[in-house]
C-alpha cells in the first residue's frame, strides 16, 4: 500500500527479514534514497481479515 502524502510504501510479506534485506539492496541499487525502513507485527485486526478473506476466497 503505497500513501503518497506520507512518502510511505508498505507492504505484508512472509520471509521478513529476508524480504527487508532484498528491497532495501535493490533500493540502494537502483539510487534511490530511503530515510527510513522498519519491520513491524501485523495486528490482530489485521491477521482477522487477512484469515476471512482466504477462506471467503
Amino acid at each position: 500500500m503505497a500513501d503518497v502524502d506520507a512518502r510511505r510504501l508498505t507492504a505484508p510479506v512472509r520471509a521478513r527479514v529476508v524480504a527487508l534485506t532484498t528491497v532495501v539492496r535493490e533500493l540502494e541499487r537502483r539510487g534511490v534514497e530511503v530515510e527510513d525502513v522498519s519491520l513491524r507485527r501485523p495486528t490482530l485486526d489485521e491477521v482477522f481479515l487477512s484469515l476471512t478473506a482466504e477462506a471467503a476466497a
